[in-house]
């Protein structure tokens, strides 16, 4: 779709997305974050996967 891609290239220069990126090597970590209502909680967790989360 040509009018999606537009808005999409617009969203790419607007928040500086590069979504070509290879995030396999970043340095960050991602945490399993909780949600009660509107309060958000990450539990210590010596080990955890991403499948204790589906």
């Amino acid at each position: 779709m040509p009018g999606n891609q537009n808005k999409q290239d617009a969203e790419r220069q607007e928040y500086g997305l590069d979504l070509d990126v290879d995030t396999s090597v970043s340095d960050y970590v991602w945490l399993p974050v909780r949600f009660d209502g509107e309060m958000a909680y990450i539990d210590w967790k010596d080990e955890w996967k991403v499948e204790d989360y589906d």
